[in-house]
């Protein structure tokens, strides 16, 4: 055995012992970085409502003063509102799967 395939096997075989079991309070600042995510997002929620109402009310202007182009940009901004409130609902739940997954693969 050539000293190339015994070094790619020693690395195959370390990098098989590696385990990653992500844990917040394992790290130093680890709970601030989850009060930091956590505050982010109800800032980024609160920018999603305003961004939703805001938009409700360009609508409904647009549509009373018969301006169809600010009541269609109106109901596309109340969308982009109620889709980055999905969005950051959703970010933890599609990370974790994605987590999940790739830790199912050997």
């Amino acid at each position: 055995m050539s000293f190339l395939q015994l070094a790619r096997l020693q690395l195959l075989e370390a990098a098989g012992a590696v385990n990653v079991t992500p844990n917040p309070s394992g790290i130093p600042g680890g709970e601030a970085a989850q009060r930091l995510i956590n505050g982010g997002a109800a800032f980024a929620l609160m920018a999603c409502v305003a961004v939703f109402m805001v938009g409700a009310g360009q609508w409904g202007w647009g549509k009373n003063a018969g301006n169809y182009s600010q009541a269609d940009d109106g109901r596309s901004r109340m969308l982009k509102g109620a889709g980055g409130a999905f969005a950051i609902g959703a970010a933890a739940a599609v990370i974790n799967f994605f987590f999940k997954a790739g830790s199912g693969v050997h």
